[in-house]
């Protein structure tokens, strides 16, 4: 695979981590969306039936024949998705729609999307502190190990690698800087414990792709 410039699908419904996201992945071809939805859309293949039926009709093509020519599947090399997300309304009766907008693991769904669609690596990550949900400990046991199956690479983490960003022109920030003389200057300390002035945290997707595609343990 060329590693230089890849597709890659990034889903998180948090505004600062899709435009981290946006920051850190620059250099290959991105897609960032911010629902289950919209990453299920992209993430499932079209079948042009009409298209189908003129194949038929005008090339004498079999329905199985014109079926395949008819379907655009699904092309990404790399799918990123956050853990925690707001439910669906999708297929849900009367009892389910008291869970849609709720945050619930349909990452881990949108995983099983991802392998559908012959992904062949995959990472899931979330910012979520092990303490405050069930599902960001049970990820707890995995320890940041990339799992093979086959050709397909997973890798599931609690390690969001967060990175810093200046609000305005998103230019990511090191930990060096931030703490220079320069750095306390310009972003000064706010009263919430480890906040800057003019400063978001976003996920390190780069740092999570480059785990990813090793094959590594994160260290």
């Amino acid at each position: 695979m060329n590693t230089s410039k890849l597709n890659i699908l990034v889903i998180d419904d948090e505004k600062n981590h899709r435009r981290s996201a946006e920051m850190l992945l620059k250099g290959h071809n991105l897609l960032v969306v911010g629902s289950y939805d919209e990453a299920a859309g992209f993430l499932t293949s079209k079948i042009d039936y009409g298209f189908a039926n003129i194949l038929q009709k005008d090339k004498g093509l079999s329905y199985a024949e014109a079926i395949e020519k008819a379907t655009t599947r699904p092309n990404f090399d790399v799918v990123l998705t956050d853990l925690m997300m707001p439910a669906s309304r999708s297929a849900q009766g009367p009892e389910g729609l008291a869970f849609v907008g709720k945050q619930m693991p349909v990452g881990t769904f949108l995983i099983l999307l991802a392998l559908a669609a012959g992904v062949k690596n995959i990472g899931m990550v979330t910012d979520m502190n092990h303490h405050n949900h069930p599902a960001s400990a049970a990820l707890d046991p995995i320890g940041g190990s990339v799992i093979t199956v086959g050709e397909t690479k997973i890798f599931a983490t609690n390690n969001a690698r967060l990175k810093s960003f200046d609000e305005v022109t998103g230019e990511h920030l090191s930990y060096e800087f931030l703490n220079s003389e320069e750095g306390k200057e310009k972003y000064p300390e706010m009263e919430k414990y480890g906040s800057r002035k003019g400063v978001f945290s976003g996920k390190g997707w780069d740092t999570i792709l480059e785990t990813l595609l090793a094959g590594k343990s994160e260290e």
